[in-house]
């Protein structure tokens, strides 16, 4: 359901023929549900992302999808593309912006996601919601390999993913239903407490869930 204004590839193969060392180009984007009355600003500002400011925004939840963007045809060699289909984007993101490590930013909001309840990202406790897990986990072990100084960030997304999953996990009694990776996921926040105490990217409120989800 969702959709492009018109010109949207258009502007963002201009941003990229204008910077011809970059490979990735990302629009703004117009979050609504089906049928809302939008608007679209008139903001005509681009921008070349780089390293730091990427990967800042990017962990916090800002160009994981591999929606609305344009890609050189060779960014995709050499890319691992995961088996488990929740979050599935963020594993690729996470190589490309390794690899690449800047991006060409159109800040209108060309592309429009519409919000559903029943898309992927909004599915209930089942084997598949652990998807999200394993992808994390993967994640974080690439930055542990290839670039150390975002593994706080890495670590961060993976514990609060702990904490969704341990959580629904409880609320809906099903421990023995999960027991593998529900033991998993609690061992790791257990074996990572100091680590979780002393991460900078963790709300206080996160880190109190994440201690009381050991016991």
């Amino acid at each position: 359901d969702d959709f492009l204004e018109a010109d949207c590839l258009a502007r963002l193969m201009e941003a990229l023929n204008q910077h011809p060392d970059v490979k990735i180009a990302a629009c703004g984007v117009a979050k609504h549900r089906k049928g809302e009355a939008y608007e679209v600003p008139s903001l005509d500002a681009v921008s070349v992302i780089d390293s730091d400011e990427l990967h800042r925004r990017f962990f916090g939840y800002e160009f994981w999808g591999f929606w609305g963007k344009v890609y050189h045809r060779s960014v995709f060699d050499d890319v691992y593309f995961p088996d488990y289909t929740i979050n599935e984007d963020y594993v690729v993101m996470a190589q490309l912006f390794h690899k690449y490590r800047k991006m060409v930013f159109v800040e209108t909001q060309l592309y429009h996601y519409i919000v559903s309840d029943t898309g992927l990202s909004h599915q209930r406790l089942s084997t598949r919601a652990m998807d999200e897990y394993y992808n994390k986990v993967w994640v974080l072990d690439f930055y542990k390999k290839n670039d150390l100084q975002y593994v706080p960030h890495a670590e961060a997304q993976l514990i609060e993913t702990c904490i969704k999953l341990l959580r629904m996990i409880r609320e809906a009694g099903k421990p023995c239903e999960y027991t593998d990776v529900y033991r998993e996921m609690k061992s790791y926040l257990r074996s990572h407490l100091f680590a979780i105490l002393c991460n900078p990217n963790l709300l206080v409120g996160l880190k109190v869930m994440a201690i009381s989800l050991t016991i």
